[in-house]
């Protein structure tokens, strides 16, 4: 083999082997996006092909707070309905998904000293009786009994 046809198979190799890692390899670029009430942070993962956008959801404006009494569900028909895995938004159930009567559909919150900075979607409705109350959504019925009743829950209402 001459030097000549070594030193280009050695080139090829070394830019098939960049173009290789730089198509399968992301790399994270971190951007401000504003938005018309308050900044929050995201982190754009790109990888040649495909962008992701993560955003840091701790952010969110505080509209409001309120205290309640927590509770927690799962999906069974002696906790809910007949349609046990539908909501009262006709929305299929989820983890994070809240129950209550005091809040539209589709409302944010936050319970940071029970959940942290998870953000939690007002998304089923509890019996009419109950006001005052959450009821959140765990798909593990043990789970839901072990949670119990937490009593003066810190709700953080968020900005939609």
């Amino acid at each position: 083999m001459t030097k000549k046809l070594l030193l280009k198979a050695i080139t090829t190799g070394i830019a098939a082997g960049t173009i290789v890692f730089s198509a399968f390899t992301p790399f994270v670029i971190n951007a401000d996006v504003v938005t018309r009430d308050s900044g929050t942070t995201a982190t754009l993962v790109h990888n040649g092909r495909l962008t992701i956008c993560k955003l840091d959801r701790s952010h969110y404006e505080i509209v409001r707070t309120v205290k309640r009494i927590v509770t927690a569900y799962s999906p069974e028909p002696d906790q809910t309905d007949s349609t046990p895995r539908i909501a009262a938004s006709g929305q299929e159930v989820f983890e994070g998904m809240v129950a209550s009567n005091d809040f539209e559909f589709g409302t944010r919150l936050r319970m940071p000293e029970l959940f942290g900075p998870e953000i939690l979607t007002v998304g089923d409705r509890m019996h009419k009786r109950k006001k005052g109350m959450m009821d959140v959504f765990m798909e593990d019925k043990k789970k839901a009994i072990e949670f119990g009743a937490k009593y003066n829950v810190t709700v953080e209402i968020l900005a939609s």
